[in-house]
């Protein structure tokens, strides 16, 4: 009876325990749940959201009202430019400037044409600020700011507050800058827990807030993020520019260029070759070189642009294109996070670096979902100048028109017959409209007649019409533009998503960005068959090329050039034109054969 008893009391104290324990646990997850909903109360009322100290950028959308004035009413969205195109005005700047200072920028413009106009902007869309957080948070990605700054605490309440599996005590800001990324450390336990405002760090727009899975992070790998951004070991070379300063000697001070050769053309000495050097090894040649003309020189160099060493970050991204290391290697991590992160159509966990070789390229393969969202640092490889970070797409289909950066540059790209332009002239509504470009290469401008354009650039049109101007009008303001791309065409036909004519916006396009514009290869392509079929009066003339290797080698003897009015063909295999040669013949049988099988039994239409 007694070890019965016993038996009973242990239950019961063990029972106590574990109500005791869960009852703990609640109280904390309530409390953490109490703060983050007060405090997302106190957000609207806070600095964090004040639309009258917001400054504007690219990417807003602002509605502006004149009242009694519709004609000067409407919603704008500000180009990348930091411009506004308003009505009967043009192009008007709003970089910068909050509601109220566009307010009256907006009076100032308009009283000219409105007396004592009542102007009101109200922000529509908060698109110009944007900040991350990523890793072991409940809603990882991309958010937009209201104001200057947001603080640690408001940002990851925003991403739905750490997971459990987080390591809240070893997050990190990493502010991204030209001479390399400056990384914060934070202490969410501390700032969450234990209410030390001293964590609660102000995020500004391009941060990253990094919340780490709780995993043991390797002393290698916490090298590759310490040393991706470090000027001290950056060698130099072709493009980059560099600052000399010489105390008291500024006769051999200066800014200066590294030519396509590694050198600089210093003053009094002449060509100084840099190629491979460090900072600090520059700093002792200069030494060197100036001991014959100067006692004990103190010497300075500064690295003012990183641009010898490129990186490509390409597909799914916010910002595909060309990127600049100031190392001489870059962490996956950080390249994606100066792409602006992927999309949300990217296929996380089939990314690949491409390395190219004249003689093929190499792959690697990322798994970036593991790395940005658990924090496995094994995926967080180095990329060296030259490579590309590819991210492709979930889907199969890609956007027939998708822009790349190195496809579309308006201000290369030289007016042809079908373009269209939009001429504006400041306070001059007179001389401003939309233009056709004419078969004759030709536009009619008003007042002046036609004015022939074909061959020239956005800037050189601008400097025309600013000359034929000058008669009428005195240091007119003028700005151009291309409204519509249409004299430089090229086609993708065969086996791709989206076969089709396509407009260049350069005077002439890569293989690789076509074959992207066109969805790429469909899973019937024969890749390494390819051919560029270039129209001529002596008859076409073909190029091969092996479209394979181009875009899973990285081989870039493969990526030849297309020009206006040329056709990019991608072949089907054998198998596939087999399958669509006996499909229909197939169908056709059995249709004929459906009818026996219906009406008889089934030994009746074998014999059929």
């Amino acid at each position: 009876m007694n070890d019965h008893v016993k038996s009973m009391r242990f239950l019961q104290l063990f029972s106590i325990i574990i109500i005791l324990l869960f009852a703990s646990t609640l109280s904390h997850a309530e409390n953490l749940n109490v703060k983050a909903s007060g405090i997302k109360q106190e957000m609207n009322n806070s600095n964090n959201f004040d639309s009258l100290k917001y400054t504007l950028g690219a990417g807003d959308v602002v509605d502006i009202s004149v009242r009694n004035h519709p004609e000067f009413s409407s919603t704008y969205h500000i180009n990348v430019e930091g411009k506004i195109q308003f009505s009967f005005v043009g192009d008007v700047d709003v970089t910068g400037l909050t509601r109220e200072q566009l307010e009256g920028k907006i009076k100032r413009i308009i009283s000219v044409y409105v007396v004592s106009p009542q102007v009101t902007v109200t922000i529509l869309e908060y698109e110009s600020k944007v900040f991350f957080v990523l890793g072991a948070v409940a809603r990882p990605g991309q958010y937009h700011m209201h104001a200057q700054t947001i603080s640690v605490e408001d940002a990851a309440i925003m991403a739905g507050l750490p997971t459990q599996a987080a390591a809240i005590d070893k997050a990190k800001i990493i502010t991204p800058g030209p001479n390399g990324g400056i990384f914060k450390k934070v202490n969410l336990y501390k700032l969450f827990y234990l209410g030390d405002l001293k964590e609660n760090i102000l995020l500004k727009p391009g941060d990253s807030l990094i919340v780490p899975a709780a995993v043991m992070e390797s002393v290698e790998n916490k090298k590759v993020i310490d040393s991706n951004f470090d000027p001290l070991k950056y060698t130099l070379g072709p493009e980059d520019v560099v600052e000399i300063k010489v105390i008291d000697h500024p006769d051999f001070s200066g800014v200066y260029a590294v030519n396509l050769e590694g050198k600089v053309q210093y003053a009094f000495v002449g060509d100084i070759d840099v190629t491979g050097m460090t900072r600090s090894q520059f700093e002792e040649k200069i030494r060197k070189v100036l001991a014959p003309y100067v006692i004990s020189p103190q010497v300075s160099v500064t690295i003012k642009e990183f641009k010898s060493k490129v990186f490509f970050v390409l597909g799914e991204v916010m910002k595909p294109g060309k990127y600049h290391m100031s190392s001489d290697s870059i962490s996956v991590r950080d390249a994606v996070i100066m792409a602006g992160l992927p999309s949300k159509t990217a296929a996380l966990y089939k990314v690949r670096i491409v390395t190219p070789e004249i003689n093929g390229g190499t792959i690697r393969e990322v798994n970036l979902n593991a790395l940005l969202y658990n924090g496995d640092l094994k995926e967080n490889l180095l990329l060296h100048p030259g490579d590309s970070l590819y991210v492709p797409r979930i889907a199969k289909e890609f956007a027939p028109n998708r822009r790349g950066n190195s496809i579309f540059d308006p201000l290369k790209y030289t007016l042809g017959a079908d373009d269209v332009v939009q001429i504006t002239v400041m306070d001059r509504p007179d001389f401003s409209g939309t233009y056709p470009v004419s078969l004759e290469g030709k536009i009619q401008y008003e007042f002046v007649g036609d004015i022939y354009v074909r061959g020239m650039t956005k800037g050189q049109l601008e400097d025309k019409i600013k000359r034929v101007l000058g008669v009428y009008v005195a240091s007119p303001e003028v700005n151009v533009t291309i409204r519509e791309f249409k004299s430089k065409v090229f086609y993708v036909l065969g086996e791709v998503g989206a076969p089709g004519k396509y407009f260049m916006r350069a005077d002439t396009i890569t293989v690789s960005e076509a074959v992207v514009m066109a969805g790429l290869p469909t899973v019937d392509a024969a890749m390494r068959k390819t051919r560029i079929i270039t129209p001529s009066i002596n008859g076409p003339v073909t190029r091969k090329l092996n479209l394979y290797n181009l875009l899973y080698f990285g081989d870039l003897k493969e990526n030849l050039l297309l020009k206006p009015g040329d056709y990019l063909y991608v072949p089907s295999t054998v198998l596939a034109k087999v399958i669509r040669i006996v499909s229909p013949v197939s169908t056709t049988i059995g249709l004929a054969v459906g009818p026996a099988i219906e009406g008889g039994s089934a030994k009746q239409a074998l014999t059929h």
